[in-house]
């Protein structure tokens, strides 16, 4: 009897300090996230304003706009284009390769990390993400691209 109240003490104990160590715990936050694949994982060092990313998926027609816009802004240091496609249902020649701010992520870092899934706008207020938009909606796409370039 004393042994059994002894383990329920103990294990109510064990419980109290593990909850107190589970909630000093401190979570990633999709800011700090998106900073991390970005700097680390894809090398990319420079300052950005908004981040563009690409997938083959979703909309054909959606992905030959986006496509339209990297094309447009390619040469625009603001925009941090993240391309994760190797061109297999869109033609990705017309895209500069040797620009610093297009980057090819083949291994989908945003997608995996569930972050992005299809193409996306990730608009920033200064270090902290304001806005994902969806680009592969056909109804949003044309007011989500206005707001991309009315941030700016």
């Amino acid at each position: 009897m004393i042994y059994i109240k002894s383990v329920i003490r103990y294990s109510f104990f064990l419980l109290f300090l593990l909850s107190i160590i589970s909630c000093n715990k401190k979570e990633v936050t999709t800011d700090k996230l998106i900073e991390t694949i970005v700097r680390d994982s894809l090398g990319y060092k420079d300052n950005y304003k908004s981040i563009i990313v690409f997938q083959e998926k979703g909309c054909i027609n959606c992905q030959y706009k986006t496509l339209e816009f990297i094309k447009q802004n390619q040469n625009n240091k603001d925009y941090l284009f993240i391309i994760q496609s190797n061109g297999e249902l869109v033609d990705l020649s017309s895209i500069k390769k040797e620009n610093s701010n297009i980057i090819f992520d083949y291994k989908k870092y945003l997608y995996n990390y569930n972050i992005t899934n299809g193409s996306a706008a990730i608009i920033f207020n200064g270090v902290k993400v304001d806005t994902i938009l969806k680009f592969d909606d056909p109804y949003e796409l044309n007011k989500n691209i206005k707001l991309v370039k009315s941030h700016l």
